[in-house]
């Protein structure tokens, strides 16, 4: 469930989940997946040990976030924006004045919001993973189409809220983790509590590629993660990414799915929230 919700300067309302140690100074950004709610942990043992507060947030039309209003923009940059306008809020303590920097990951289309926030937001956002981003092409007139052109484009997904809109083998080795299925599928009722509205509104944002144009000027050092065995995707979205971002570079996962997100998670966190980062 979502924790709380964050009145946003527009007046709309955004669903907050705090997972991990609530009082850490070494805090993570995690924006899930289309489609996908705040809340799913990749693996709770680990985000416990691990020191760091992870902050989740709804985009709207999902579980607790409230569906954009008439004239509020769907691109991607402005879900990025959302985000940035909480982690400057008051709603983030930090102590004795010290000043943080934050680091974010997203998985699947929540890559494309992670890129955008730390594009946008340079002196927030630090250290970047991205995990099983699929571009297929991009707006900008000097780019060049990736390779692999029947890998699925961002934007398409399946009809359903079930594992196979994540692209999700149920055959997935990471299920021998105690819980996976039952967090995933709590994930996926929260997406649906309001009906499709979520995922029409992501899908929006997916057809604008515009926040791409904003890459070059990435500051963080960005890790771009792909499971080997992910066939509908593959590493070279990754590698087209990297050549455009100044401090990218491509993490293939051997044996890994389309749920590499759990089978690296601690690594994850490790580069996103180094330890004596705080």
């Amino acid at each position: 469930m979502t924790d709380l919700t964050f009145t946003l300067s527009s007046g709309r309302h955004m669903g907050v989940t705090t997972l991990g140690d609530p009082f850490s100074t070494r805090v993570v950004v995690l924006c899930h997946p289309m489609p996908g709610s705040s809340g799913f942990d990749p693996n709770p043992l680990v985000t416990a040990d691990s020191g760091v507060r992870v902050l989740s947030f709804e985009r709207p039309g999902y579980g607790g976030s409230e569906p954009l209003r008439e004239g509020e923009s769907r691109q991607v940059q402005a879900r990025a924006d959302d985000i940035a306008e909480y982690l400057t809020s008051h709603h983030v303590k930090v102590e004795q004045g010290q000043h943080i920097q934050f680091g974010a990951v997203g998985w699947g289309f929540g890559g494309a919001i992670a890129l955008s926030l730390a594009a946008r937001h340079p002196a927030l956002i630090s250290r970047v993973a991205v995990v099983g981003l699929a571009v297929r092409a991009l707006r900008s007139a000097q780019d060049n189409p990736l390779p692999n052109p029947e890998s699925n484009p961002l934007g398409t997904h399946p009809p359903s809220f079930g594992w196979d809109a994540l692209g999700i083998d149920s055959n997935d080795p990471m299920f021998a983790k105690s819980g996976l299925a039952l967090r995933l599928d709590h994930m996926l009722a929260q997406a649906a509590a309001q009906g499709s509205v979520g995922i029409e509104t992501d899908s929006a944002a997916a057809r604008d590629f515009s926040w791409a144009d904003e890459l070059g000027s990435v500051q963080a050092a960005i890790v771009l993660i792909y499971g080997a065995a992910d066939r509908g995707i593959g590493t070279s979205p990754g590698r087209w990414l990297a050549q455009r971002i100044p401090q990218g570079r491509v993490a293939r996962v051997p044996g890994g799915g389309s749920l590499a997100i759990v089978n690296v998670w601690r690594r994850i966190l490790d580069h996103a929230a180094p330890r004596g980062s705080a």
